[in-house]
Formats: C-alpha cells, structure tokens, sequence
C-alpha cells in the first residue's frame, strides 16, 4: 500500500487525501463495515489521538512511531462469534502523519479496541529526557 498522508505537522487534516484513505480501507473492507474503520474521520482522529499521547515530546522525538489501531469488538456476549474489522497502522513522519497500511483482522465480543504506539529508540529517548528534565543528578557519594 502506498502511503497516504493524513495530516500536517499542525495536526490539520488533509482533506484533498479523503478520498484516497476511503478508497484504501474499501479495498480492505471489502463488503464489510460492522467493526471496521469506513471514514477518512476515523482516521485522522487516531492520528490526533496519537499526536495527544505524544505531548510531552519534543516534535523531533516523535518521528517513527507507530500507532496500530482497531475499533473495539461487539459489545454484547450474545454475539458469540468474531467479527472483522480493520486493522490500520499510522506513521509520524517530520511532516505529519501518513496512513501506512491497513488490513482486516478480526475481533470477538467484548475485546478492546486496540490504541498501541511503538516508538524507535530516538523516541525513547526523547521520552527519558522529557521526564526527568526538571530533575538534577545527585552525585553519589560512598558511605
């Protein structure tokens, strides 16, 4: 799949790229839509969701990561059977986000709805240095 971008680095949607991302997540549909990801809107509001749970980054630090994500499965036991749905993975590039790749997989009652970033080692680090910036080392000293 190629990629397709989502939004800029301000968060705003690209609204010229509807189209595309709709077409994209037909293809994989196909002539499902219970559980599966239908509208360019699901889309970006995973990228913002993403872009939320990086706030403490600096934006350099959030280049790489990944989000997969998944609507959550039938609410009620009684459905008793797995269902499809889309399975979509979003990139932080330097000039936003970019749909990477979707598939279908599937979901049983009552699972989750499936929101995991995975970071690079550069993210990490920018997370470690987020967190303890407003800490000093204390040199040790032997007793």
């Amino acid at each position: 799949m190629k990629r397709i971008k989502i939004t800029d680095t301000k968060m705003t949607a690209i609204a010229a790229n509807a189209d595309a991302i709709v077409a994209a997540l037909y293809a994989v549909n196909v002539r499902s839509n219970s559980f599966c990801i239908t509208t360019w809107s699901v889309v970006v509001e995973a990228a913002k969701d993403a872009e939320k749970a990086l706030a403490g980054i600096p934006k350099a630090g959030r280049i790489g990561t990944i989000l997969s994500y998944r609507l959550a499965g039938p609410s009620a036991n009684r459905y008793g059977y797995r269902a499809n749905a889309t399975l979509i993975w979003i990139e932080r590039t330097s000039s936003g986000w970019y749909l990477r790749d979707a598939t279908m997989s599937t979901v049983y009652p009552r699972e989750a709805a499936l929101f995991e970033i995975t970071i690079t080692p550069t993210t990490r680090d920018a997370i470690v240095k987020a967190a303890l910036a407003p800490f000093t080392l204390h040199p040790v000293t032997p007793v």
